[in-house]
């Protein structure tokens, strides 16, 4: 696995889906606490206005009262109707009455309908006093003011308390909250629609550094070079660092390879060239040549971590016409199933030398027909390759699977190639599956991650 790897797409996608549903649930929890808050508070201030406004309503009735009264000797005296009409009516809400001596001596018209109404501490002369929750089930504002007026027996204290009824105001209320609700109900859903396109906007530049990642990882830029916010400039560095880094590290290690292989392989030859040798020593010459040639294959898939996509379509009928011509005495019938558009990301070299094995070793296998089916899933590619030959008992499945072991099923070779697909699949970061075929014999199949973008 190559460094880069490690900062796939699939991981910073899911990282990034993270960070909006955090950042989607912090903008719900502020507006849960947000509009309550707001809801209790404007309750309360227009409530307490209202109970302001209705004391200066009251106060108002309550000096009206006080201009119409006239004391005769030590009775009051008020006329039949009000200046107020509210007060004059049964019923509407505002109720007077006037206070002397502890005693109710006169009340309106429009508490003509009340139960008795009993007497009330009064404040002081010249004071006023205000209880918005008054009566046995709180039902009533009340207002009293105490005034002081010359009798024959001289000053006497005489209260005025003028009443409303908690109804009204709460049914003002009720209607300034159901307006509050739809207004903060339409508050909230644009708050969270800015909120959401705030995030998106401020999502963007990893979003584009998302796809510049993954048109490297692709193979078709060499570095980032689009210009990020400075919080993400680092990291866009930090990137480019790696990217050359690897680069280079690549290059040196084709480099060592090939000398290796040149300085192996030229030895190798020229002892191989004598006709003397016996067979003891000529085989494990031609081992060494193979394991050579392995490990140079396992080295050059390794380093290509970053690679163009590669179509498989082509490849599949190429290798498909040289299986026909190479295994002609048979007959052959091959089927090939390519969804349209699968793409192996790696090289196409890898990609022959991964079916050319399983292909090849299928043909020599089956009876006379084998099938080739590619189509991808939403994070994978499969391969399957099946033949109608006697295919590999289960047995042998496990440990033609174990890593170093030779898979040699087949009564025609399948050794060392098997070997380089078990290698090759495994460094592509990929699994390898035996099962039986439907056709009746051998199933082949192979999956191979694919990047999210």
């Amino acid at each position: 696995m190559t460094i880069l790897s490690k900062l796939s797409l699939r991981q910073l996608s899911l990282r990034q889906l993270s960070l909006r549903i955090r950042s989607v649930l912090m903008a719900l929890l502020v507006l849960t606490l947000f509009i309550p808050a707001m809801y209790f508070t404007l309750d309360r201030a227009f409530t307490n206005s209202l109970l302001q406004a209705k004391l200066s309503e009251l106060r108002t009735m309550s000096l009206s009262i006080i201009a119409e009264i006239e004391l005769d000797g030590d009775m009051v005296d008020m006329p039949e109707l009000l200046f107020d009409d509210q007060l004059n009516i049964p019923g509407s809400g505002y109720y007077a009455f006037i206070q002397k001596d502890d005693e109710i001596v006169w009340n309106s018209w429009s508490a003509i309908e009340l139960p008795a109404f009993q007497s009330f501490p009064l404040p002081d002369v010249g004071k006023e006093m205000f209880v918005d929750t008054y009566g046995e089930n709180q039902e009533y504002l009340l207002y009293a003011y105490s005034a002081e007026f010359a009798t024959d027996k001289g000053y006497k204290r005489i209260g005025f308390l003028v009443l409303h009824e908690r109804f009204f105001i709460e049914k003002e209320r009720q209607a300034f909250l159901r307006t509050l609700q739809r207004w903060l109900a339409v508050i909230s859903v644009v708050l969270l629609a800015l909120l959401m396109l705030t995030l998106r906007t401020t999502l963007q530049p990893l979003n584009r550094l998302r796809q510049e990642i993954g048109l490297a990882e692709q193979g078709e830029i060499g570095r980032i070079e689009h210009q990020f916010p400075p919080e993400l400039e680092g990291l866009k560095h930090s990137i480019n660092h790696l990217l050359d880094t690897e680069s280079q590290q690549r290059e040196r290690y084709k480099n060592s390879l090939g000398d290796l292989a040149h300085s192996l392989k030229t030895p190798v030859a020229v002892i191989s060239g004598h006709h003397d040798l016996p067979h003891s020593v000529r085989e494990p010459l031609t081992q060494i040549d193979n394991i050579i040639q392995r490990q140079l294959k396992r080295a050059s898939a390794a380093t290509g971590g970053w690679h163009h996509a590669v179509d498989i379509a082509p490849v599949v009928t190429k290798l498909s016409a040289a299986m026909l011509k190479v295994h002609r005495n048979k007959a052959l019938e091959i089927i090939e199933t390519v969804e349209d558009m699968a793409m192996f990301r790696g090289d196409e070299t890898d990609l022959m030398e991964i079916l050319g094995n399983v292909v090849d070793n299928a043909c020599k296998a089956c009876q006379r027909k084998v099938e080739i089916r590619v189509w991808t899933t939403h994070s994978w590619l499969n391969m399957q390759i099946d033949d109608d030959g006697p295919g590999i008992a289960e047995s042998l499945r496990k440990k033609m699977l174990t890593r170093g072991t030779r898979l040699d099923a087949y009564e025609d070779g399948q050794g060392i190639g098997m070997a380089v697909v078990s290698d090759l699949v495994s460094i592509y970061q990929g699994q390898l599956d035996i099962e039986r075929a439907e056709l009746g014999g051998a199933s082949i199949i192979l999956r191979f991650p694919q990047l999210l973008t």
